[in-house]
């Protein structure tokens, strides 16, 4: 399957589940309820480009722009789809759910893989503004789970399910302790 075959496929199975179930995550409460560039077509050029190993929305968005306006012209400035992106958050939870739901081959990968971070403090909040230990690498950020800011990194790892014994990473990863577990992954 080509990826134009693909860009529709997954519009079509976007556009049937927002029309659906997924707008009550998304419901506009201005007068601006219908938009040139639908909400559609956000989730879609970001998934879209998910699917095509982008990572970061910029590298999205310029993608979009560079090869794939004339599928999309109304495609708004970057701010503006941000913005769009941003007001969209409270739907990528349920849609992920369908799309697991959907897909047996992305079910398999949920159920036997684990997705884990944890940090590696290299300063404590103390001397954090004074740490200059990898200073291209390492930054400050906040750790939920145990309730602190720290100067340091975020270890991520992906690794297999299980049952008989410790699991077996596939991929290990070093971020900055300011990154966003999403973002990494």
């Amino acid at each position: 399957m080509d990826w134009q075959e693909r860009l529709i496929g997954l519009y079509l199975y976007i556009c049937d589940h927002y029309e659906t179930h997924l707008w009550v995550h998304a419901q506009r409460l201005s007068n601006n309820d219908d938009p040139k560039f639908s909400d559609e077509e956000v989730l879609t050029l970001y998934i879209f480009g998910i699917m095509q190993k982008y990572t970061t929305i910029k590298a999205i968005y310029t993608y979009t722009q560079d090869h794939l306006h004339d599928w999309f012209p109304t495609l708004p400035t970057y701010e503006g789809y941000v913005q769009r992106l941003n007001r969209l958050a409270t739907t990528f939870s349920p849609l992920v759910e369908q799309i697991v739901t959907d897909c047996p081959s992305c079910e398999c990968f949920w159920h036997s893989h684990l997705v884990d971070s944890f940090p590696c403090v290299m300063a404590n909040a103390k001397r954090s503004g004074k740490a200059c230990v990898a200073a291209h690498l390492v930054n400050k950020g906040f750790c939920a789970s145990k309730g602190m800011w720290y100067y340091g990194v975020k270890l991520h790892i992906v690794a297999k399910r299980s049952d008989k014994g410790l699991s077996k990473p596939d991929y290990i990863s070093l971020t900055g302790a300011a990154d966003h577990d999403l973002s990494a992954l």
